[in-house]
Parts: C-alpha cells; structure tokens; sequence
C-alpha cells in the first residue's frame, strides 16, 4: 500500500477487521477491543505509516483535540513552569496545546483569544495579563470551556486554579523565626504594573501565614 494514500479503510483490510473496530482504535477506545485485535491494528498501522486525517475527524466529531494556552509573560520561571506541567497533561489526554505568550498586553491576548478561536480550539487555559477581559467572558458565555491559571478575572465565576501562597509562607517563615529573624519584608510589583489587582491577594496570604508562623510556638 501506499502509505501516502492510506486510508481507515485500507487499514482495516489488512488487519482483518471492520472500519468500526479501526475507528474505535484510532480514537482511543482500545479498552473496547480484544488484545490480539489491538496489536494487529497497531502493527497495520506501524507499518503503512498511517496518520489519521485530523481536518476529517474534527469535521465528524465537531472536536479538534487542540486547546488554546494563553500565557502573560513566557519568559518568567513561573509561566515556563506552567507551560511544562499543562504540556504534559495535555498531552497525556490526547490534546495538543496551542501556546502564545501576550507579553503582559491585553491588547495582544485579546488577539491571541480571537486567533484561537478562528482555530476551532476545544477549549482555553489563560494565565491572563488583566482582571478585566470581556472578550474572555464573551467566550465563556458561548459554552467553551475556559480555566484561568494563577489569576482571576472580574464579573464572571471562571473555573480556577491557582497556587497556595499562605502554607509556603507560614513554613518559610516559621524558618526564619526559628533562625532568629521577626521582621520578614514582602515584595511585590509596583503598584502600576497591569496585573496589581493580583497583588493584594498575594499579601493578604503572606500577612496571614507571617502572623500565624510569628504566634505559633513551633
């Protein structure tokens, strides 16, 4: 066969089986499948080379298996870490991410927003650069979903996940009294940069575990 041209069909001639079972193969559901059945398909398919047609299956499914990942500033450890520990998860589930960095503008992630969903994305993950994102909760209105990392977006109840400030703080400081510090000092952005709303939440969890690591008798 010409592994140029293969196609589902083809796959499942030389296997000895149906499209359907080939499909439920390609598609993941391979726990619908006897072993013997599973390993001839994959062989058939190592063999001729086969890669699904991605543009058919999303036609047919309505799913693209692509998620839009928008970053505030690549460049910073946090962000690296981020893009490290979504590119895994994703990955691992069979969604490939899409990564754009806006470089704390939210004139570039409002761009990056509509870039993405021109892409028919099945989804987003923002690390957004602004507390004020309409065109995000226009989007979220539609039904697609969005998870915000790290910071929270203002007048729509976005699916979140964001770091635990006060616990590393209360052991950090709980170090420095034991080495004979009481005056930690906490240091934040300037109370202009784009994202400060985020800062008084920073604060509050750091005043919060400073206090109770100062009390505490440990």
């Amino acid at each position: 066969m010409n592994h140029e041209k293969v196609t589902i069909s083809d796959i499942a001639k030389a296997a000895g089986v149906s499209i359907t079972t080939v499909s439920r193969y390609i598609n993941g559901k391979q726990d619908l499948i006897q072993k013997d059945t599973r390993e001839r398909i994959e062989t058939v398919i190592k063999m001729t080379n086969y890669h699904p047609n991605v543009m058919a299956q999303s036609l047919k499914t309505n799913l693209s298996h692509h998620i839009g990942v928008i970053v505030s500033d690549i460049s910073t450890p946090f962000c690296a870490a981020l893009i490290q520990g979504i590119s895994e998860t994703l990955l691992s589930s069979n969604y490939m991410p899409l990564f754009v960095s806006c470089n704390n503008s939210i004139k570039e992630e409002e761009s990056y927003i509509r870039s993405l969903m021109s892409r028919h994305v099945d989804g987003l993950i923002v690390n957004t650069c602004s507390s004020q994102n309409p065109l995000l909760i226009q989007q979220a209105c539609t039904g697609l979903p969005i998870v915000l990392c790290d910071r929270t977006i203002d007048d729509y109840n976005f699916q979140f996940v964001g770091s635990n400030h006060r616990d590393p703080i209360f052991e950090l400081v709980k170090h420095l009294k034991e080495q004979g510090y009481t005056l930690p000092v906490f240091f934040t952005e300037n109370s202009g940069c784009l994202f400060c709303k985020f800062c008084p939440v920073r604060k509050a969890q750091f005043l919060f575990g400073r206090s109770e690591a100062l009390l505490s008798r440990g």
